[in-house]
């Protein structure tokens, strides 16, 4: 379903640019992200690459090993790098080959050969880079037989990073969901200082005029203060609020977290395809990464856990009714993310009454 190839460096940044502390990276980022809005029946179509290449500086041992106590899939680093590889080099694939059997016997290697081949049938892909490395690795996909055309196509998310604006118009055909910050589409359009709202959905108006997606229905995220804004080719522009507001609650680390949005948006998009509700699960996971530094906190629901132990001792239902259902950090995810779109309601409807209040309409029914 989903898997990040946002590379890391030495140093711990993405490829172009720093990473956020929270919670440690962007492709653990957008992996719980991704996770959260996927849900725990579905965990094990999220895949996580894990570091043991030596171009590629992974997640913690002790990431990786949350992540797979949450049903999240790890596929080595090494195994994609050198599939890539001997794609390209027919000859040597089959040597390779060879070998790995005798080492491994050709059990263990199926097994890791069976695992690729999900990855590679991942419904979203998500990048983080430039322009060069973003084309890079769609060719390096395409060799491993991911079809870059067609119904089978996956959507690729990029968040792009150090590059030209011109970079940025040939590579937006590419890609079906880019994702920036006000900054960084301030520096495009050569602006200084922060870019309001009005500026940034006229860069994104702007950006929408031209090729974007492989079927021309390419979509904008940007987040920006307090709310995030979601843009589509058809030329729909809406702002959702984060679920956390700066004053709202004393624990929120409100920094580095867009990567979590992006991950639960792309997933709960595919699930639905309405933009409206893939951006409330977007804040809602966004909320869950704010509350700490580091991995939010995941456990089965205990509530529906308690009573599914009584319906079967009492009524001798059986268990297993409640395995999908979990809470982070205590809440439950859909909670959330009913709590916000009943919010964002209420909000709207308030303003509504204001503004027949400034026109001097009569108000009969204000809910």
């Amino acid at each position: 379903m989903f898997v990040s190839f946002a590379h890391r460096t030495a140093q711990g940044t993405a490829t172009g640019g720093p990473l956020s502390r929270v919670p440690t990276g962007a492709d653990i980022e957008a992996t719980l992200g991704a996770r959260m809005a996927l849900g725990s029946k579905d965990a094990a179509k999220v895949f996580l690459i894990t570091g043991d290449h030596e171009a590629w500086n992974g997640p913690s041992d002790q990431t990786v090993q949350t992540m797979r106590s949450w049903g999240v899939t790890t596929v080595s680093a090494t195994l994609v790098e050198d599939r890539a590889q001997a794609a390209s080099n027919p000859g040597q694939q089959k040597k390779k080959k060879k070998s790995l059997s005798n080492l491994w016997g050709m059990r263990r290697h199926s097994h890791a050969q069976t695992q690729l081949q999900a990855l590679l049938g991942a419904a979203i892909f998500h990048f983080v880079g430039s322009a060069v490395e973003l084309r890079s690795e769609l060719e390096k996909l395409a060799s491993l037989g991911v079809p870059m055309q067609g119904e089978s196509k996956p959507i690729v998310v990029w968040e792009p990073s150090n590059l030209s604006l011109y970079d940025l118009q040939q590579a937006l055909p590419l890609t079906d969901i880019a994702s920036f910050s006000p900054n960084t589409l301030a520096m495009l359009y050569g602006s200084e200082g922060d870019a309001d709202e009005v500026a940034i959905e006229g860069y994104v108006g702007t950006l929408m005029a031209g090729e974007f997606g492989p079927s021309g229905k390419g979509i904008i995220l940007v987040r920006s203060d307090e709310k995030h804004l979601v843009a589509t080719k058809e030329g729909n522009l809406s702002w959702t609020p984060t679920f956390h507001t700066s004053g709202g609650h004393q624990h929120v680390h409100s920094t580095g977290t867009t990567s979590v949005f992006v991950g639960a948006f792309a997933v709960r998009f595919v699930q639905r395809g309405n933009t409206a509700e893939a951006a409330l699960a977007g804040s809602v996971a966004e909320s869950f990464a704010q509350e700490q530094v580091g991995l939010p906190s995941r456990d089965p629901c205990p509530n529906l856990s308690a009573q599914e132990d009584y319906a079967h001792a009492s009524y001798g239902l059986p268990r297993g009714r409640a395995a999908g259902n979990e809470v982070w950090n205590l809440v439950g995810f859909e909670v959330r993310v009913r709590e916000l779109r009943e919010r964002i309601a209420a909000d709207r409807r308030h303003q509504q009454s204001q503004q027949r209040r400034l026109s001097g309409d009569t108000i009969t029914d204000e809910m």
